[in-house]
């Protein structure tokens, strides 16, 4: 069986909606949810594999965010759930946003993706926890 496991070092950002509505009924790509999917794709490309995983695919992936100083999160300790809601936004989102990235880096194509975990906590750093499984059928 295959495995990955990296960090990439990049404020965890759940994905949003892509496509915003204009003024004249057309839909437009929300620029900052396009620019973070592509950071976090270009950080990703140096885990590259080759050949493309071809099989199933098992993520466990934890958005870690950073503990602020101030606020009502300030007492959280390191490694504890993060249930917090905006802007950490929501753990499925946040797979969402991995899965894409890694799309023609580890797998041929998100969809592979069979099974995960994702999950959200706090640490001493803002970064991505990714470890990645090809499961043999």
């Amino acid at each position: 069986m295959k495995s990955l496991t990296f960090t990439i070092p990049l404020r965890p950002k759940p994905k949003g909606n892509t496509h915003r509505p204009t003024a004249r009924g057309g839909i437009r790509n929300d620029p900052a949810t396009v620019k973070h999917q592509q950071a976090l794709a270009y950080m990703c490309r140096q885990y590259k594999q080759t050949p493309l995983w071809e099989g199933p695919v098992y993520l466990q992936i934890a958005c870690v965010f950073k503990i602020p100083s101030t606020g009502k999160y300030k007492n959280k300790k390191p490694g504890q759930w993060c249930i917090a809601g905006r802007p950490y936004g929501d753990r499925g989102n946040c797979m969402k946003m991995i899965e894409d990235a890694l799309q023609g880096i580890l797998s041929v194509d998100d969809c592979q993706t069979v099974d995960g975990r994702p999950q959200k906590k706090w640490g001493t750093e803002d970064c991505y926890e990714i470890t990645a499984w090809e499961i043999e059928e």
